[in-house]
């Protein structure tokens, strides 16, 4: 089937044909481009080629965040693997998101430093071949997907661990359950990333002619493109990409609440009957509050784009898309991006400001002296076991008990000894 592409006023049929410039025959085009791309002015050269913020943006800002968020994940990951004590519940998740930001970094903001260093053109994609692409692009949203899962994952351990901890959540009862939750949250990621394939699955090839001859010399004849293959394509990605992520956001602000009014609460019940054992407590509400903190801002920072996102949904749906080149928009959404890649690299850095007990594991694994201090066993379980009888009644005189005596005292103990253990 022949299909004729119109680009300004020329006409290019199957990537052969004659082509026309300002009414009069011109001569003849032989390529197999998809589309001929004519650059009447040199100011219309500007809507191809980087603008001074990107290039700013893509020189030296892009660099630092990779290269922070790699370094701190990493680092992360370094201190729970040396200091036996970080090998805790919660830390089987984070070591998990930690991962997927290196994966995220890796994959997206790799990509575009690649496409800048590559191309002047900031849309031509054709530095890197199809496969490969395809590769990275999936990888990223592998590492998008599995970090909103498990920030949720986090935030419902803390809600059960805090707010019903007579009650075993899942991935609350041990390591091991708590690995296999994680597992599944990076097999849905993928099976989610790859039905997204379709949306760049389509490779559309522009010839371009410029409007001097010193551009001609020097600029890229043809910019490559992966692009979908329907329009409904584009919107279930879309979709996909923004159902998901409003829907976690909205449950992770009623337990973030939540959470935060049971700390609160219960503080000033242990301080009348258990004053003994409000020390445990004080650490659990700090890890909580730490968790809570690092799930806020990843809301935070990803909601713009999101919310970008959503609103081209929207507009697809309506049948209303018309986008024209704005400045003001493309330097948003570029803020957008930076904010999102931020949030990827400042993890192990909330950990830090927000917990004096991971400061502490962070400064002995990198100490020389670390040593049998790494690999000590936690001096304090015996006395969280001690106290293990006043927390249930205190947890009792709360309403927060269900369920046998055992199944009860179980579930405190391993609380307890998590806590003691961080």
């Amino acid at each position: 089937m022949d299909l004729a592409y119109r680009f300004f006023n020329w006409t290019v049929i199957n990537g052969t044909g004659h082509f026309m410039q300002h009414g009069m025959m011109n001569g003849t085009y032989d390529s197999p481009c998809d589309t001929l791309v004519v650059v009447d002015t040199e100011e219309q050269v500007e809507l191809y080629v980087y603008t001074p913020l990107e290039k700013i943006v893509n020189t030296y800002i892009l660099p630092v965040i990779m290269a922070v968020g790699l370094l701190t994940n990493i680092a992360f990951l370094f201190v729970v693997a040396r200091v036996h004590r970080m090998r805790t519940v919660v830390n089987v998740y984070l070591v998990s998101l930690a991962f997927a930001d290196i994966l995220f970094l890796g994959a997206s903001l790799g990509q575009e430093i690649a496409h800048f260093v590559s191309s002047p053109l900031s849309r031509d994609q054709g530095n890197i071949d199809f496969g490969v692409f395809i590769f990275i692009y999936v990888m990223s949203y592998i590492g998008f997907f599995t970090s909103e899962f498990l920030v949720t994952a986090v935030a419902f351990e803390r809600f059960y661990a805090v707010c019903r901890p007579m009650k075993v959540f899942v991935g609350n009862a041990d390591p091991w359950n708590a690995s296999k939750l994680v597992a599944l949250s990076w097999v849905v990621a993928a099976i989610l990333a790859g039905t997204t394939v379709p949306s760049q699955s389509q490779t559309f090839i522009y010839c371009m002619i410029w409007p001097t001859v010193e551009l001609e010399l020097t600029m890229p004849r043809t910019m490559t493109s992966y692009v979908p293959t329907s329009e409904n394509i584009v919107r279930y990605a879309s979709f996909i990409q923004t159902f998901p992520f409003f829907v976690a956001m909205a449950v992770n602000s009623v337990l973030f609440v939540r959470v935060m009014r049971a700390m609160n609460d219960r503080l000033g019940v242990i301080g009348r009957q258990a004053a003994g054992v409000r020390k445990n407590l004080e650490v659990r509400n700090q890890i909580a509050r730490m968790l809570v903190i690092n799930g806020v801002i990843f809301f935070v920072l990803m909601a713009p784009l999101q919310t970008l996102s959503l609103y081209w949904f929207i507009k697809r749906l309506t049948g209303n898309l018309q986008y024209s080149s704005n400045k003001q928009y493309e330097a948003f959404l570029l803020f957008c991006h930076i904010l999102s890649y931020c949030n990827s690299a400042i993890n192990p850095i909330i950990y830090n400001v927000a917990n004096s007990r991971y400061r502490r594991a962070f400064a002995e694994a990198f100490s020389l002296s670390c040593g049998s201090r790494c690999h000590e066993s936690p001096s304090s379980q015996g006395e969280a076991r001690r106290d293990r009888r006043a927390i249930f009644a205190t947890c009792s005189s709360m309403k927060t008990t269900n369920g046998s005596l055992r199944s009860a005292m179980k579930s405190i103990d391993r609380l307890t000894t998590e806590e003691s253990r961080t």
